[in-house]
């Protein structure tokens, strides 16, 4: 992916972060949104699609692996992470639409459990490509690619967690 198109994720991403600050030396709650800043649900969403664009790029990467460094589990591979890519895009696209309201606590249940299904597609990957002993040079990319996405899908459950309540 050219790195004008991470970079502009990476724009959208901090561009829409305003938190409360706490006084560090004062005990007591945790930062929490406040009503200008971004929603639990929009981060959720925005968390989602960014990580549905880190599994993509992972399996481009990976497709990418000379096929003596492929070995059957990482193989299994392509597969999951396609898969992954897309269950995180349909939890985007459900979250990006959808408000807060009770109402829609069957399609936030929706969202949260494809971005676990995700979320264990992107480990079970991360744990292969780990053990993968050859191609170091090759391994090294594949993990941070999957390590990002792994962020990314932990932080659209953590949102979607809050939202759910």
């Amino acid at each position: 992916m050219p790195s004008h198109h991470l970079l502009f994720l990476l724009f959208l991403f901090a561009s829409s972060f305003t938190f409360t600050l706490v006084d560090a030396k004062a005990p007591g709650p945790a930062p929490r949104l406040t009503s200008k800043s971004t929603t639990a649900l929009e981060l959720a969403a925005r968390y989602a699609a960014a990580g549905s664009l880190s599994a993509s790029n992972a399996s481009v990467a990976l497709k990418l692996i000379p096929a003596q460094c492929l070995t059957g589990q990482v193989q299994d591979c392509v597969v999951l992470l396609d898969h992954s890519a897309s269950q995180l895009g349909r939890a985007y696209q459900v979250l990006a639409r959808i408000s807060s309201d009770p109402v829609h606590k069957p399609e936030l249940d929706d969202a949260a459990t494809w971005a676990s299904a995700a979320l264990t597609d992107l480990t079970t990957c991360l744990q292969a490509v780990r053990s993968m002993g050859q191609c170091s040079s090759s391994r090294e990319k594949l993990v941070r690619s999957l390590d990002e996405a792994s962020r990314h899908t932990s932080n659209a459950l953590h949102f979607i967690s809050r939202v759910k309540g």
